[in-house]
């Protein structure tokens, strides 16, 4: 046995916790990967993905579709499941592909040096971009599960908070710092050199991710005993009366979700020409309060649960929503800090609590394969969603369309239904699992 396979079977295969440090430690080393992924994907998504994208030529319809494929590619998860749920040993597979998933966000900084043409960068971008989520989709369920089982149920509130209060305040360095690279180079006429410097950062990132992501022990999981059917997939969490409540949450939520998720970025850089600096450091402010309010909502969880603080969440966060019908460029200076910063307040229990609910409900036996489901379901029909949102965005363009004295955009139309349709979410959350 040479030398890198002895390095593989020791760090890969006989990586199981012996004890309460082992457990302990692999909790913080989570905590630490989970900042290096959170920066990458806050450099490859919301206003950056959107400046990208535009600076590569893309239209207000195309940017919708790009910011709604990881919603897409989300059913990937449902052939992840049927793989993990036969592996006793997940570690190796995830820290590999997590590493690919994330060179390719990188790699795709680097298409105006493959080709001139306006219309193949866009059919480039669209496919690191979509592959790259394809491979995160593939394995997030079994990585979720991996984490939840290094946390015992009663930690789970705090450390989850503790995770999302890190990753945010990471996220916002980032924001910040690679914010101001962009409005900088943009002034100096060389915007592409601004997203050179993202691509080196994700890179740096991503070496660091896989490296915490490697030292992470795993604990034995019980593999499924008998070969998990595409039918079976499709059909038995439906038949689980407590997770078919969950698949229509996770329904709801992504249709009312991505009917806007992917404009906002696309209005404020777009439609309201606001600099990146700006941005950032509003969306700083924001993580501040998210970081504030999300040990708030993690205590709010332990005492009165994890459907209490979701549907809580979500009919703030549908209200905030549906108050970006009134953000134009007169009232941008002071509604968008402020809306921003009552998202942020209300994210601080929404990331967390989507999370965790899927676990309350979902029977231990083939877990993986109920969360894919559900993730898998709820994208698909997100990505609808966000379709048709992008073609209404399309159709009606720059077009303004008055009501009474005030006059509006197609975005903020479709931010007032999107609102609308989460506080209906939310409701369903309060009489259906509540």
């Amino acid at each position: 046995m040479n030398n890198f396979t002895k390095f593989i079977q020791l760090h890969y295969y006989r990586s199981k916790p012996e004890n309460e440090k082992d457990y302990s430690k692999s909790r913080s080393l989570f905590l630490y990967e989970g900042c290096a992924a959170m920066g990458i994907f806050t450099l490859t998504s919301g206003a950056f993905i959107a400046g990208y994208a535009k600076f590569l030529g893309a239209s207000d319809t195309f940017n919708g579709i790009i910011g709604a494929l990881p919603a897409l590619v989300a059913a990937i998860q449902i052939f992840g499941a049927m793989y993990f749920e036969k592996v006793e040993r997940r570690k190796l597979v995830i820290s590999v592909l997590a590493l690919v998933h994330r060179f390719l966000f990188g790699c795709m900084f680097f298409i105006p040096f493959l080709t001139d043409n306006p219309v193949m960068r866009l059919v480039l971008l669209a496919a690191f971009y979509g592959l790259a989520h394809m491979i995160g989709a593939f394995i997030a369920s079994a990585a979720a599960s991996w984490l939840v089982d290094l946390v015992p149920q009663f930690l789970r509130g705090k450390y989850f908070a503790a995770r999302d209060a890190s990753n945010l305040a990471f996220m916002t360095v980032m924001n910040i710092v690679l914010g101001y690279v962009l409005d900088v180079t943009r002034k100096q006429g060389n915007e592409f050199s601004g997203f050179l410097w993202i691509a080196a950062v994700v890179f740096i990132l991503m070496l660091i991710n896989f490296i915490l992501l490697s030292s992470v022990k795993e604990p034995l999981i019980k593999t499924s005993e008998e070969r998990l059917q595409l039918k079976y997939i499709l059909t038995q969490p439906f038949k689980e009366k407590d997770f078919r409540k969950v698949i229509w949450l996770f329904i709801f939520w992504n249709v009312s979700f991505q009917l806007a998720a992917p404009f906002f970025a696309v209005y404020l850089v777009s439609g309201l020409q606001m600099d990146y600096t700006t941005i950032m450091v509003v969306g700083f402010i924001a993580n501040v309060f998210r970081v504030i309010a999300t040990p708030f909502w993690g205590k709010l969880a332990d005492k009165w649960g994890w459907a209490f603080t979701t549907k809580v969440s979500m009919g703030f966060l549908g209200t905030v929503h549906a108050c970006w019908f009134f953000m134009d460029t007169t009232t941008a200076w002071w509604s968008f800090p402020v809306l921003s910063i009552a998202s942020g307040i209300a994210w601080g229990s929404i990331g967390i609590s989507l999370f965790n609910i899927q676990f309350v409900y979902a029977p231990k036996k083939d877990r993986t394969m109920y969360l894919s489901m559900a993730s898998a379901l709820g994208g698909i029909i997100g990505f609808a969603s966000a379709l048709i949102s992008s073609f209404f965005v399309g159709i009606i363009g720059s077009h303004p369309i008055p009501i009474f004295a005030f006059t509006t955009s197609s975005m903020q139309w479709v931010f007032l239904v999107s609102g609308i349709l989460t506080v209906l979410t939310a409701y369903f959350v309060h009489k259906r699992i509540a």
